[in-house]
């Protein structure tokens, strides 16, 4: 992996270069050099490999969900709300599968799962989730992937669109 393969990777899956250096154990001056112009460790290129292999796993399995509701009668008019999580604690709350990846890095995965239902002509929107309001939406039921996606369908959002 050269130096602008690393950064490149890194950057595109949403990792800062402190988060990466202290998952490593590695000085932020050892990162740097691996971005400019120093051989990036064997250890450090599977690493980065092994969490975009993660993410890629995750959004096709996702794109494949997806997929098979678009394929029910009726379903030209669906919209898919993804949900974006404003922290970490947020997110390893929520989704488990990703810790202790960071927040950014699932933002990452949103933004390849958009183009991947673009593709397809899915539409879709990204909401933020409100822990508080999704535990009172809850009221007392188990919180499931299942339960997340219904709340986050009957969110509603300003709409963008002038007025006038």
């Amino acid at each position: 992996m050269t130096p602008a393969e690393f950064k490149t990777l890194r950057e595109f899956l949403g990792l800062s270069r402190s988060w990466l250096a202290a998952r490593l154990g590695v000085s932020l001056v050892a990162l740097l050099s691996w971005e400019s112009d120093t051989a990036v460790p064997s250890r450090v290129e599977a690493f980065l490999l092994a969490i975009e292999e993660q993410i890629e796993q995750n959004v096709s399995a996702m794109l494949d969900s997806i997929a098979k509701l678009k394929a029910q009668p009726g379903a030209e008019s669906m919209v898919i709300s993804l949900l974006r999580y404003r922290d970490d604690g947020d997110l390893w709350r929520y989704r488990e599968d990703m810790h202790p990846l960071p927040a950014s890095c699932h933002a990452a995965m949103l933004s390849m799962l958009r183009r991947g239902l673009r593709g397809m002509q899915v539409r879709n929107r990204i909401i933020y989730m409100s822990p508080m309001a999704y535990t009172a939406w809850l009221a007392g039921r188990v919180d499931s992937e299942e339960m997340r996606s219904a709340w986050a369908a009957q969110v509603e959002v300003p709409s963008s669109e002038d007025p006038s």
